[in-house]
């Protein structure tokens, strides 16, 4: 019975600490919050318009600028997780803010990023983009969030190369 209870102990140990993650890989993450922008008036007020029938004769929207970053050229990121090799590509786009933690901000791609295994080949649409950490003696890092805890898994890699941008965010009605 002490054997047992000895081994079964040991191996609940040993799967817990295969279980837990890696701190240097995952990082906090708070999503930030989209700015109040202005209001847009299309035609501007007090100015004379024409519509024909069924054309819309004013619009408001709302405009917001956020700050993003823009890749200078694409990279292929290749990186190692959970034992698996894989290959995911940055295409050289902007990427505006998505988040931040107390160490740097995280920069989303505007459309999911396809992981390869080289392994095996199999394929995966992920969330990612880049993290650029606030002490700029440090490189850019690539991130995605992982799908069991949507948690950023981030991998250092020095050929990232970026530039500050800025992204608008427009959307309104028609009247």
């Amino acid at each position: 019975m002490k054997t047992f209870l000895a081994a079964t102990t040991l191996g609940v140990a040993m799967l817990a600490g295969c279980a837990s993650p890696n701190p240097n890989l995952i990082r906090t993450f708070t999503r930030a919050p989209l700015p109040a922008g202005s209001v847009v008036s299309f035609p501007q007020p007090a100015t004379v318009s024409q519509a024909e029938i069924g054309q819309s004769m004013v619009s408001t929207a709302r405009k917001a600028v956020i700050p993003a970053i823009g890749l200078e050229k694409e990279v292929n990121h290749t990186g190692t997780n959970n034992g698996l090799t894989f290959n995911v590509t940055l295409p050289a786009e902007v990427y505006p803010l998505h988040g931040a933690d107390a160490n740097g901000t995280f920069y989303k791609s505007q459309d999911p990023l396809e992981l390869v295994v080289l392994k095996d080949g199999a394929k995966a649409k992920i969330t990612g983009g880049v993290y650029v950490p606030a002490d700029k003696t440090k490189p850019a890092e690539f991130y995605w969030l992982a799908g069991d805890t949507g948690l950023p898994m981030n991998q250092v890699d020095p050929e990232i190369q970026y530039s500050a941008q800025k992204f608008g965010i427009v959307g309104g009605i028609c009247g």
